[in-house]
């Protein structure tokens, strides 16, 4: 878990080469509801992946109450059109695998 009003940096592997992605965001949910989107600024490869990461500033932690739990959505928009999206972080901070991945179009 982290503390609402921290900076905190979210990092994810992402089983794509770069040059093959377009965007990459993450949706964060809490409660059944978004809370904030954003997009990812830096990706980087990595053993034939790519590294994504993210900070999240002090005002925008604060959108999260600290008693509930929190769900980081992984989406990647590829260069050929296909979508992906992945559940994985919940309620913390650090580096995660992107797992799960879901393709689709549009």
């Amino acid at each position: 878990m982290f503390i609402p009003g921290e900076t905190i940096i979210h990092k994810f592997y992402i089983p794509f080469i770069t040059q093959d992605v377009s965007k990459v965001w993450l949706t964060y949910k809490q409660n059944g509801g978004v809370i904030l989107e954003k997009e990812m600024t830096s990706i980087e490869p990595f053993e034939g992946t790519s590294v994504v990461s993210l900070e999240l500033s002090q005002e925008e932690s604060l959108l999260f109450k600290d008693d509930a739990p929190f769900l980081a959505q992984v989406n990647v928009l590829l260069t050929n059109g296909a979508r992906c999206a992945s559940h994985e972080m919940r309620g913390i901070s650090g580096t995660q695998q992107l797992r799960e991945v879901v393709t689709g179009n549009g």
